[in-house]
């Protein structure tokens, strides 16, 4: 949302008397202007965490004493604000500390969300003091900063001040208050924080394994006959295969040309956009098509015809907010864990449709070879063996 320009530029004429405010109203049109620029590409929405090339674009320590006294240590920090404002801590501006005190909080198992707020158009004198001038001044100004905290339940996109920037987020009780430690800050790329970084691998594999294990079980179908009731949930795991790989194969390009430069947003989007996708093909199977397609995947899965529903409902309902990403962080990841799982296994079924009680073979060799390697959450530690599997007598 673009904010008003309030500081406009100066009006020069000849023969006026010019003095210290006249250049601090000039400097203040323009870093209005900058600001004004830079808020075209930014919004409530995407802002935060400035990607770099050299190293993570923070780093800064935050901790509450038993007293309640919060203390903030900054030493990088690049990122901007939903208006476009500015933040530039690194050791070429010198760090940032404060503290503030914790009081008239809500004791009673609240979450808060701690601010770091700038002010471009209030300066505070930087650098090294140069004695020789008269009177000594320092030769830079930075943007002041300050810190205020705020309830959760009182923030949303639209209270995010212009200028504000979330930096953490902690919880109050009765015992004392404590950082969230997972907590992910607004980032402007999935490039700008190390855990959306571990998204967007998970995300890519995911995308490719799936349009892989998609092909793989609609060959099985289409060239293998099978009866009546088989062929009803064949054709029902047809459609929803069908149905995901129409969806990632319009997205894995954009994936691998943009990759880690795309916005948090977007990656959430395309997963929970693919669940809304599959979730519909399943509601087109009519009578009890849905629940006996469940009920098939709970027999060669640990999860419920029940936890299937809810696992999609729960995925299509998740709320993006950019000032704390990372619910619908973990909820995205468990939903991709899962639907992997769910789709390696089919995979590796000889027969697509057949009860397991039916006395069908799982090919073992896949199933012991193919498993470990290509599932998208295999734990290297576990044992093979103990995976899925239903040998005929």
């Amino acid at each position: 949302m673009a904010e008003n320009i309030k500081h406009f530029p100066v009006n020069w004429i000849d023969g006026m008397k010019i003095n210290k405010k006249h250049f601090i109203e000039f400097q203040d049109n323009v870093e209005d202007l900058i600001r004004d620029a830079r808020n075209l590409e930014v919004n409530e929405l995407n802002y935060g965490l400035l990607s770099t090339h050299l190293s993570r674009p923070f780093q800064y320590a935050i901790s509450i004493d038993t007293h309640n006294e919060l203390s903030v240590n900054i030493k990088t920090l690049k990122a901007i604000t939903p208006a476009g404002g500015r933040i530039e801590i690194t050791d070429f501006t010198g760090e940032y500390s404060e503290k503030i005190e914790l009081k008239d909080l809500d004791l009673k198992g609240n979450h808060y969300f701690l601010l770091l707020n700038i002010d471009p158009f209030s300066r505070v004198p930087s650098g090294e003091q140069n004695m020789e001038e008269v009177p000594p001044r320092f030769p830079h100004a930075l943007p002041k900063y300050s810190l205020n905290t705020v309830l959760e339940s009182e923030v949303n996109h639209n209270n995010i001040g212009a200028l504000q920037f979330p930096l953490a987020k902690f919880k109050t009780s009765r015992e004392g208050s404590e950082i969230i430690t997972n907590y992910i800050p607004p980032c402007l790329t999935l490039n700008s924080h190390p855990s959306l970084i571990t998204l967007f691998e998970t995300y890519d594999l995911f995308f490719k394994q799936l349009e892989f294990y998609a092909i793989q079980i609609n060959r099985k179908i289409k060239f293998r006959n099978n009866n009546e009731d088989e062929n009803v949930i064949a054709n029902m795991v047809f459609d929803v295969c069908d149905k995901a790989l129409r969806f990632v194969e319009l997205h894995i390009t954009t994936n691998k040309w943009i990759n880690y430069n795309l916005r948090p947003y977007q990656v959430l989007d395309n997963v929970i956009s693919l669940s809304r996708s599959v979730k519909n093909s399943f509601d087109y199977f009519s009578g009890d098509g849905k629940e006996m397609l469940f009920n098939y995947f709970s027999e060669w899965t640990d999860i419920t015809s029940g936890d299937y529903e809810r696992l999609f409902t729960d995925t299509i309902n998740v709320k993006y907010k950019a000032y704390d990403i990372e619910p619908a962080v973990e909820q995205v990841k468990n939903f991709m864990s899962k639907i992997d799982e769910l789709f390696s296994i089919l995979n590796q079924l000889d027969y697509i449709g057949k009860k397991r009680d039916a006395g069908i073979f799982v090919n073992e060799n896949i199933l012991k070879n193919d498993r470990k390697s290509t599932s998208l959450f295999s734990n290297d530690d576990k044992d093979i063996d103990s995976s899925p599997t239903f040998l005929a007598d």
